[in-house]
């Protein structure tokens, strides 16, 4: 593979991506941004290692077997990650995901490496949090606030906040699509592909509305389905709720993460239209797939959403909107079709994060690397 052409300072280093679960991508949004920069990057002849908290060699640690020991999943990410640091050496380029990493960029940072801090969203006001969990993810958006670290934001509407609520500049670098979308413009819904389901792709927790939307249409006669797709780490209360809001309906059916591309490209492109029900943002990596393809988008009217979907989305508020909206559907065309935005796409998202990574100083601070494990791309 052609080494990368363009002028930059980090391309003799490593390229660490810390912070997810880790790659192939079989959860949200941070291991989906790490498989395509690392696949993207690793085109482009840069040297790139992934270390997921999810790793065999994470996972077999002592700090691991205990925090499953003690039912400590939450302090998981912020402890595995913090682990990893002393593999990372002078010179070496850092991508840090989501802010309660903040402690490992700082150190990071100071050792000499390049570091940027991905702030993710609004995690905070996620209710699958305990208070405990919300005060530290407070502490560390604090944190990553006050530092000099480079922060990057996916959301132009997080951008505003940390600009009007907290002063502080981040750089904005949106979540691609899908890649066959981007490279291949017939790859799209169009109203003669669309079929007999109505879709959503969402984690099953509160402030994402799965179970709001399942009743809303569970109110309506259409002769359609509802697939659902996603489904709870542990089942919980409101998982149950969902079982048995489908079980009293045999339209809606719920499918689970199904993560066959070929699969998920064909339910997004002959869906009716795809149902967002994210309150919480930044920006959610389903929508831009959805959007990516051109698919009608039915999205709960937020600035989150709006930020993406702008006027390409229809919106609803409550789960009555949401029914009267489904009951009454606009006539949607291919001329409605949204195009794929230019920042959402991998290539430019990758080329954002070469450049942010190129614009960080790295001091002259030396130090050991201890090698390890990790998901490594060189070509």
């Amino acid at each position: 593979m052609a080494a990368y052409a363009g002028r930059t300072q980090i391309a003799p280093h490593m390229i660490w991506i810390i912070g997810s679960r880790g790659i192939p991508a079989r959860y949200g949004g941070f291991e989906t941004l790490a498989e395509h920069l690392a696949i993207g990057l690793g085109e482009r002849g840069l040297d790139v290692c992934v270390i997921g908290t999810n790793d065999q060699t994470q996972q077999r640690s002592a700090i691991a077997r205990l925090l499953k020991r003690f039912g400590l999943h939450a302090a998981a990410t912020p402890i595995l990650t913090w682990t990893s640091r002393p593999r990372v050496q002078r010179g070496d380029s850092v991508l840090v995901l989501n802010p309660v990493n903040v402690w490992t960029a700082l150190w990071l940072q100071r050792r000499g490496a390049r570091v940027v801090l991905h702030m993710d969203g609004m995690e905070h006001l996620r209710s699958k949090w305990g208070p405990v969990a919300r005060s530290v993810h407070r502490l560390a958006r604090r944190t990553a606030i006050r530092s000099s670290l480079t922060l990057i934001a996916d959301s132009r509407e997080i951008q505003r906040i940390f600009l009007d609520e907290f002063g502080r500049e981040t750089e904005y670098v949106a979540y691609g699509g899908c890649d066959r979308a981007e490279a291949d413009g017939t790859h799209r819904w169009t109203p003669d592909r669309a079929g007999d389901h109505y879709l959503v792709m969402a984690r099953p927790e509160p402030e994402n509305q799965v179970l709001e939307i399942c009743q809303a249409f569970a109110n309506t006669e259409t002769d359609a389905r509802l697939i659902v797709l996603g489904g709870p780490n542990r089942p919980n209360d409101y998982w149950r709720r969902i079982e048995l809001t489908a079980a009293s309906d045999p339209r809606i059916e719920l499918l689970g993460p199904i993560w066959d591309r070929g699969r998920l490209c064909e339910l997004m492109m002959t869906a009716r239209v795809y149902i967002h029900g994210h309150t919480v943002g930044g920006t959610n990596p389903s929508l831009v797939d959805v959007l990516s393809h051109g698919t009608p988008v039915l999205a709960h009217d937020n600035a989150f959403n709006r930020a993406v979907a702008h006027v390409h989305g229809t919106y609803w508020s409550d789960s009555a909107g949401l029914t009267a909206r489904l009951r009454n559907p606009p006539a949607w065309s291919a001329d409605m079709s949204p195009p794929v935005p230019t920042d959402l796409d991998w290539r430019q998202v990758t080329a954002r994060y070469i450049a942010a990574l190129d614009r960080v100083p790295s001091d002259t601070t030396q130090f050991t690397r201890q090698r390890g494990s990790g998901t490594r791309y060189r070509h």
